[in-house]
């Protein structure tokens, strides 16, 4: 009876052990794959945040030099101003340009005609942007800038 005894509880330990060991692989294999669908979610998540910012829409049209100069030929109530300083400008700009600095833009933004499409232009297209930004906050709404700025533009030029 105690041989019985013994055989019984090393049976029940070895069972015991089996079927941890077994449920521990399983744990493992379910942990593995858990962590493998986590893994998978933060990249969907990640690239949603990477297109999210990498589709910003700006309130204004960023467009090319080609893209500047039809508009330039095909618009004649498009109002193109020149953002940069008045030697940038004396040097050379577009044919038909006027010169309204960005530093001076808060004060006589008013003088841009709100009925007509406005195309910002500069040395890069960076003070375009805030001049366009200004303007889209004061009510502006067909507003145009040059992208790359006189750095992109290929066409006439007056000095």
């Amino acid at each position: 009876m105690r041989d019985l005894k013994k055989y019984v509880a090393i049976a029940t330990l070895a069972i015991s052990v089996f079927l941890m060991v077994g449920c521990g692989q399983n744990n493992s294999a379910a942990d593995k794959a858990n962590e493998e669908l986590i893994k998978q979610q933060k990249a969907q998540e990640q690239a949603l945040k990477n297109q999210a910012t990498t589709t910003t829409v700006l309130p204004w049209k960023n467009i090319n030099a080609t893209q500047a100069e039809n508009l330039i030929n095909s618009d004649k109530t498009l109002q193109l101003i020149d953002v940069r300083d008045g030697n940038a400008f004396s040097n050379k700009h577009i044919p038909g340009a006027d010169l309204l600095p960005l530093e001076e833009l808060k004060y006589f933004y008013t003088k841009i005609d709100k009925t007509k499409p406005v195309l910002f232009y500069d040395n890069d297209g960076r003070k375009s942007a805030q001049a366009a930004r200004f303007l889209i906050e004061h009510g502006y709404t067909n507003i145009y800038t040059l992208s790359g700025g006189m750095e992109q533009w290929t066409y006439a030029v007056e000095p």
